[in-house]
């Protein structure tokens, strides 16, 4: 069975990838510095090993059929003693050698076959490490003086073979020097270069694990809020002291989610509260009725007015459960729509005629004004359930006398309907809790025929159906309800399965 990995550290990650990423970058910066300063000290050895021997070279003539070649003083004997010796050769084509410095003694440089000019490194006769520069060139000639062989001892001179076409006489010339003092100097600055990297490394994961560390406490400030906020506090919001641009989103966010969620707590809490309040007086009822069953069981009236209440109070109950139950499915989308095209007058017609019996008894009259021939497209069923919840929430609270009012019409976007009652008892306030399941005004909970579920399942299903259902008081406390048809009709806010 594997193990489970470890949570992952933010500050690792970053740490480790910053950290990294410099690191490489610091050694490639380092390398190619180094690089470039090793290339141009060791071009300046070479550069001035080629001076040396272009002068080596202009000493070197021909006269009639001698060599004569002037070596420095730099290159004698005495100069083998000195901290950095000088040493340089000068062959024939053939390998034969012409001279060579004092320095040498009887060792010899190496050279390179058919290279006029060339640069490399090669152990020196004395046993360092040396860096070596060959030059192929004509020697200068001069057939008016005739030098004879041992006339100037600081000359070197050699007689040339009769097998030799003077006239095409290449020279071969080999100058060394040391290269010990140069990586000396490299060595010193691979040095301070490593020092400098190690300790521009340290400063840098002190820096680096500093400012992650610095970025990364405002979350872990979040964090801590977000954990201290208990059930019992969710009026709690996080706040964070000038908090940076990407948190400041995430705090926002997170209040408007804190928002919602207590909301919804506080509309639970309203809910069973409500539903505690339509429920007690039933069972009330059902309890006393039960009494009064028992306390005269051989009365034939008062045993059936015992069943005929307790019919009532089950009915009642029932309605509460099945209204509830409805209001569930529809929340979670379990209804197959059927769009078809619906005559509106007709639909809200017959939606009067159910609710007339309760309108009558109010004495309420029904103003409709909706166009003849005004069709939406919807689902006829769950249409009509809205418009009679709508219509019953009309006659409900209407007063006594008052007229309802019906209208509407096509819009450049779709089409309205408005439905206009009175509402003396309602407040502006009131608006923001009329869509609340079991939310009745006080004066009206003595009507049991209503749950205070019909606006509710309006707003639900209208959201199911992609509608749009608002409410407003207007002057004269006349309370409207308007459904927005849209012409393209928009995705439900529930999902339909």
């Amino acid at each position: 069975m594997k193990s489970a990995r470890p949570p992952r550290s933010i500050r690792r990650q970053l740490t480790i990838q910053i950290l990294a990423g410099a690191l490489v970058m610091l050694l490639v910066a380092g390398a190619i510095f180094l690089g470039v300063i090793h290339r141009q000290l060791l071009g300046d050895l070479d550069r001035m090993l080629e001076a040396e021997a272009d002068t080596l070279a202009r000493n070197a003539e021909r006269k009639g059929g001698l060599i004569v070649w002037d070596v420095p003083d730099t290159y004698s004997a005495g100069a083998r003693q000195n901290a950095d010796p000088a040493y340089c050769q000068l062959f024939l084509e053939d390998g034969a050698v012409v001279g060579l410095s004092q320095t040498l003694g009887t060792d010899d440089l190496p050279r390179l076959e058919k290279r006029p000019h060339a640069a490399w490194n090669a152990r020196l006769p004395d046993g360092r490490h040396g860096r070596l520069v060959q030059k192929i060139f004509h020697p200068a000639a001069d057939d008016t003086e005739q030098q004879i062989a041992g006339e100037d001892p600081r000359e070197q001179t050699f007689a040339l073979p009769a097998t030799i076409d003077q006239a095409s006489l290449q020279l071969v010339l080999v100058v060394a020097r040391s290269r010990e003092p140069l990586d000396a100097l490299l060595d010193s600055l691979y040095l301070a270069g490593g020092a400098v990297a190690v300790a521009l490394s340290c400063a840098l994961a002190w820096l680096v694990r500093r400012a992650i560390t610095r970025g990364l406490r405002p979350i872990e400030e979040i964090n801590a809020q977000i954990a201290a906020i208990a059930p019992d506090a969710l009026g709690t919001r996080l706040h964070i002291p000038a908090p940076p641009i990407e948190l400041a989103a995430i705090e926002s966010t997170v209040n408007r989610l804190l928002d919602r969620v207590e909301a919804a707590f506080e509309k639970e809490r309203r809910f069973s509260s409500d539903l505690a309040h339509e429920l007690r007086t039933p069972i009330a009822e059902l309890r006393a009725a039960c009494e009064i069953g028992a306390r005269w069981p051989d009365d034939p009236e008062s045993t059936r007015q015992f069943f005929e209440d307790t019919r009532t109070i089950a009915l009642q109950l029932e309605k509460i459960v099945a209204t509830l139950f409805a209001l569930s499915r529809f929340e979670e989308g379990k209804l197959p729509l059927k769009t078809q095209r619906i005559p509106l007058q007709a639909l809200v017609r017959e939606c009067w005629q159910h609710a007339a019996g309760g309108a009558e008894e109010k004495r309420l009259r029904f103003d409709e004004g909706l166009p003849p021939g005004l069709t939406v497209e919807s689902d006829a069923d769950q249409l009509e359930i809205v418009l009679r919840n709508l219509v019953d929430n009309a006659v409900a609270h209407s007063a006594p006398g008052t007229v309802v009012e019906c209208g509407g019409g096509a819009t450049p976007d779709g089409v309205e309907l408005r439905l206009v009652n009175s509402a003396h008892d309602l407040e502006h306030a009131d608006l923001a809790h009329v869509f609340d399941r079991f939310w009745r005004k006080e004066a009206s909970r003595t009507d049991r025929r209503h749950a205070g579920l019909g606006l509710s399942i309006a707003r639900t299903l209208c959201e199911v159906l992609g509608l749009d259902l608002r409410v407003e008081l207007s002057e004269g406390r006349r309370f409207e309800a308007r459904i927005f048809f849209p012409t393209v009709r928009r995705e439900p806010a529930l999902s339909i399965s």
